[in-house]
């Protein structure tokens, strides 16, 4: 946990009018607007909610690393995304502009979508860079219970074939 200023986000509600719906939260700690608020068309009035600060997350992003503000978020975020904030989206923006600094965005792990079973993750495994590089990831580096690789599935394209088979599979590939 950092000991610099952080930003702290609660207070979420949904409103909704005939031509549009607002999702909104209170936001503390920093040089921001007393509250963030998405505004949206009633066309979309279906898709926005409340249940998750995925919106919240997302939009103080960028401004917070150029502060070097942790942000605290009081509601639930995806877990994949909670991940991806606080690693790899980070490092694109550095890219972009170096002038940004780590943070880091903490928030309680929203619950799995309907349908969707948490705890149960599966990936492919054919021993290319790519397969070591997700084991690393989802399975070594400390990650959330939710998106740990609990399963894999063996892809052999050849990275586990004896030499007898290699002398054999080249043989048969003089013959085409």
């Amino acid at each position: 946990m950092s000991t610099r200023t952080a930003l702290t986000v609660e207070d979420f509600s949904l409103s909704r009018t005939e031509t549009a719906a607002r999702v909104s939260c209170a936001v503390t700690g920093g040089r921001f607007p007393d509250r963030l608020f998405y505004e949206t068309s009633s066309a979309n009035v279906d898709r926005l909610t409340a249940d998750r600060a995925n919106w919240a997350a997302t939009s103080l992003l960028y401004p917070a690393m150029l502060l070097g503000q942790d942000i605290h978020i009081r509601h639930p975020v995806s877990p994949l995304l909670l991940h991806n904030l606080n690693n790899d989206i980070q490092a694109f923006l550095k890219i972009y502009d170096p002038r940004l600094k780590n943070i880091e965005i903490t928030a309680p792990e929203a619950e799995a979508l309907d349908g969707a079973r948490a705890g149960l993750n599966a990936t492919g495994f054919s021993a290319g860079v790519d397969s070591f590089s997700t084991l690393k990831k989802f399975f070594y580096d400390p990650i959330a219970p939710s998106l740990k690789i609990s399963a894999l599935s063996l892809f052999d394209v050849g990275a586990f074939r004896s030499r007898r088979r290699q002398a054999l599979y080249a043989k048969a590939l003089r013959r085409c």
